[in-house]
């Protein structure tokens, strides 16, 4: 199943980029990679008041996403496009990596640095650009 795919693609990549900064930038620490983009290591802790609560509406959220996803395929509606497969499988994913830090009791680590826009992940990414696909190409 092509969306369940996408999904761990995202997940797996998520989880890989977070260590790797977690692991060789101290929080607040950054470096810069072109003139546009740098990568820092910042801890979200504000998204969702109370870490706990937090938490809690993620995994509240996440299983609404499987049930909506199980919904979509009982109904047939994964016969999309390829590319609205590919969208939400990448929405799916970047839930996945944002709960999976929420669900540890710490913050949502942050890296990627843009300057004009705010702090954002691989799973922020997969979230906003996996939606637009899906909305764009869905039946």
């Amino acid at each position: 199943m092509l969306i369940v795919s996408i999904a761990g693609l995202v997940y797996a990549c998520d989880r890989f980029t977070k260590r790797l900064v977690v692991g060789r930038l101290a929080e607040g620490q950054s470096t810069p990679v072109f003139r546009w983009l740098r990568i820092c290591h910042r801890v979200n802790h504000a998204r969702v008041p109370a870490s706990r609560l937090g938490a809690i509406a993620s995994a509240f959220a996440f299983g609404a996403s499987v049930l909506v996803l199980s919904a979509t395929v009982e109904r047939g509606y994964l016969f999309q496009p390829t590319a609205a497969q590919v969208g939400l499988g990448m929405a799916f994913g970047g839930a996945a990596g944002n709960l999976a830090d929420r669900l540890r009791g710490s913050g949502v680590v942050d890296f990627v640095d843009v300057g004009f826009w705010p702090v954002f992940n691989v799973a922020d990414a997969g979230i906003s650009i996996g939606a637009i696909v899906a909305l764009l190409w869905i039946r």
